[in-house]
């Protein structure tokens, strides 16, 4: 959904909202262990989706914003990585911490492969400056993370975005997304 938002193709607001109502079905129920023991369907697929956000996150907050995880598939890409090769994890995540200067995918790979982690999403949205309000994305500009949301999922540049609601103004009179 973030891609498909950053290419115009879906509104941010809804990208959130999906988000922060979906991406649950991904922490680790108790006793499950890591991604790499729970091969339960919201794990593996929210699962994935939520290392991909966290990385993405945590790549934006050590290079502050200047990295991102499509540095890491681009990266990746650039060695030849693609559908027709099978590379080690390792290597993948090697490929990627180069390309973004950090040790994000190898820290965060150690947490979340063997161990229920994330336990919990609320620090996160709450970090990102988002949550829910109803069905709708409410955003928080002064949040820790307001600019790393941001640039997640931009708005599209020269637009206002009627009917979003954030914590200083209200919905449009419309109610329009």
């Amino acid at each position: 959904p973030l891609i498909q938002a950053q290419a115009g193709r879906v509104d941010a607001d809804a990208v959130w909202a999906a988000m922060l109502a979906e991406y649950a079905q991904g922490l680790p129920s108790p006793g499950s262990g890591g991604l790499d023991d729970d091969a339960s369907w919201g794990r593996t697929y929210y699962g994935g989706a939520l290392f991909c956000l966290l990385a993405d996150v945590r790549i934006r907050e050590r290079t502050q914003n200047r990295r991102s995880l499509q540095d890491v598939l681009r990266a990746v890409h650039a060695a030849g990585g693609d559908i027709t090769q099978r590379r080690s994890i390792d290597d993948v995540l090697a490929l990627g911490d180069a390309a973004t200067g950090t040790t994000v995918l190898r820290e965060l790979h150690a947490a979340m492969a063997k161990a229920e982690f994330p336990r919990e999403l609320d620090s996160l949205w709450r970090d990102l400056g988002v949550r829910l309000d109803g069905e709708r994305a409410v955003f928080d500009d002064q949040a820790p993370l307001a600019a790393i949301r941001r640039a997640l999922v931009p708005a599209p540049s020269g637009t206002s975005r009627p009917g979003v609601k954030t914590d200083e103004s209200p919905t449009s009179p419309s109610g329009n997304r």
